[in-house]
């Protein structure tokens, strides 16, 4: 009897130690489960709580944890698309748990992708049926991650059309461009940028803008890009004018007619603007495609700010750097702009049918310098009438063109082991149907929606 006591003391003695140091068994469990996920991607759910505990689930699974309360946290995830990944965005169904000693709680996560990701998006124009002019007419093509890969002639994965009030309406599509919450901005040449939810690119239909601004009085829209501070730039190709229409006043939801900001030119130095591009210290970038003066100049970040209160300013635009000029036979009329992740400028030579790609630090100074690498596939391979018009990288760093006059979306992999004039097959191309200048858009943008609009 007496060293049974002794053992009794010893294992009490033993069982206070570890209560003590935080070493005791767990005797409370938390299950976590992890639903919508295609099986190869991971969840990304955060449990933190008592005594510091911290852990990332990533699949269905039960925790063993002290008592206390626990808070739920779900990141949003990508299924690693190497072209242009999904994002899934997921919701708890409880955010907070509380555990009583020896009791049992539970969390359902419940992932869904975001509408729109995982796909290049692709304005088109020209009637569906020319015979029925005033009929359906398709706005924007989708294409994923999955179709892009394949290559060949495939149809889209998604088709948004839209029917035009009467039969002089044009609706030559032109840009499209995302915002910092994925909806997507399309302009038209009948003057019209129109801002569709994301809920509207989940499959073919017939959607309705959920915002519209109406920059008919300017002309028609070509290009489009948002500054990081959520700024929507447009230009006018015919209009001679780069108009800015401010974060504040897209977040309001209503439609637009006036702009906040418009740069004017001088001496025509952009007589017929067409794409935009923003560089790595806020510097707006424009394709002046004037056949007579065909360069491409850059307008200082100081130029750039909305006004107070979004009274509307014109300002007299003189940009600081312009490559280029009519005695420059290596760029004539460009459209598209990109720029890849080293700061190098890569352009749709849209005349000459090629891609240039000037160097960084070509770029820093106003001058004609040779282009640094000259692309002549397209010319070369569809017909010297076949140009380029939209210019774009993927997530992996593979440059993307549309080339309107082939009905075709092709890819160049790893372009910058490119240099001096060549000429290289695509490694894939796809069959997309009619468009016109198709200034094709990722969604989300390589780097991510890095943009703060609402």
């Amino acid at each position: 009897m007496r060293g049974r006591s002794v053992l009794t003391f010893v294992f009490l003695g033993i069982t206070g130690l570890l209560a003590a140091c935080g070493l005791q068994s767990q005797t409370e469990s938390l299950s976590v489960t992890i639903n919508g996920l295609p099986g190869s991607v991971a969840g990304a759910v955060t449990i933190t709580g008592s005594g510091g505990y911290s852990k990332v689930v990533t699949s269905t699974t039960t925790l063993k944890v002290d008592a206390g309360t626990y808070t739920v946290a779900v990141a949003s995830v990508s299924d690693g698309g190497t072209i242009v990944p999904a994002h899934y965005d997921g919701t708890a169904s409880k955010t907070t748990v509380t555990l009583a000693p020896g009791g049992t709680g539970s969390t359902v996560v419940t992932y869904a992708k975001a509408d729109g990701t995982g796909a290049v998006w692709v304005p088109m124009a020209r009637p569906a049926d020319p015979a029925n002019p005033s009929g359906l007419r398709p706005i924007m093509k989708g294409f994923l991650n999955d179709t892009l890969a394949g290559g060949g002639f495939p149809g889209a994965d998604v088709t948004l059309s839209g029917a035009p009030p009467d039969t002089t309406y044009t609706f030559f599509h032109e840009a499209a461009a995302f915002d910092g919450s994925g909806n997507v901005w399309v302009s038209d040449l009948d003057g019209y940028i129109k801002k569709y939810a994301p809920s509207s690119l989940a499959a073919d239909g017939e959607p309705q803008p959920i915002q519209t601004i109406d920059a008919s009085a300017f002309g028609g829209v070509f290009g489009l890009a948002f500054d990081a501070q959520g700024d929507l730039w447009a230009a006018f190709h015919l209009g001679i004018q780069i108009v800015m229409y401010s974060a504040s006043q897209l977040a309001t939801g209503a439609d637009v007619s006036q702009p906040a900001l418009i740069l004017t030119t001088v001496s025509n130095t952009v007589a017929q603007p067409a794409g935009l591009a923003f560089d790595a210290n806020g510097g707006l970038w424009v394709a002046n495609s004037d056949p007579n003066v065909s360069t491409i100049v850059r307008f200082p970040p100081s130029l750039l700010t909305a006004p107070p209160n979004n009274v509307q300013e014109t300002r007299n635009a003189v940009p600081d750097v312009t490559i280029g000029a009519d005695s420059s036979p290596s760029l004539v009329r460009p459209f598209g702009l990109a720029f890849d992740t080293s700061g190098n400028l890569w352009v749709a030579d849209h005349e000459n049918g090629n891609v240039l790609r000037y160097n960084a630090a070509q770029l820093a100074q106003d001058g004609t310098p040779a282009p640094a690498m000259t692309l002549t596939t397209i010319p070369s391979t569809y017909g010297a009438t076949v140009t380029p018009t939209g210019i774009a990288f993927d997530h992996s760093g593979d440059l993307w063109l549309t080339v309107p006059d082939a009905t075709k979306l092709i890819r160049f992999s790893a372009p910058g082991n490119l240099s001096g004039t060549t000429s290289v097959a695509p490694d894939l191309e796809l069959g997309v149907g009619t468009m016109d200048a198709g200034l094709l858009a990722f969604d989300p943008p390589p780097g991510g929606h890095n943009i703060s609009t609402p």
